[in-house]
């Protein structure tokens, strides 16, 4: 299951980043498992880094295994980042 969450201000493509999310995992040949991806401005980022890594700026990319670490009320893995949807193909 692919589940995506956009807690900004942005429009976000979902299908289109389903497709890219889909393609990826194909590509890596993971067949079965969760994701979760969460888009999220500076502030939250910021604010998660500092309490999980310890580290007081943002960053591109927070990850964190179902294993690991209960993120509430944010899924399991985070990924924020912008993209502009040209990409062909997918």
């Amino acid at each position: 299951m692919i589940e995506i969450s956009n807690f900004t201000t942005n429009v976000i493509d979902e299908h289109f980043v389903k497709k890219v999310i889909q393609k990826v995992l194909k590509g890596e040949k993971v067949e079965d498992g969760n994701l979760s991806v969460a888009f999220v401005g500076q502030g939250r980022i910021k604010a998660l880094n500092w309490k999980y890594r310890g580290k007081n700026r943002t960053t591109d990319v927070l990850a964190f295994s179902e294993k690991d670490v209960s993120i509430e009320p944010l899924p399991s893995k985070i990924f924020p980042f912008h993209f502009q949807p040209t990409y062909k193909g997918l």
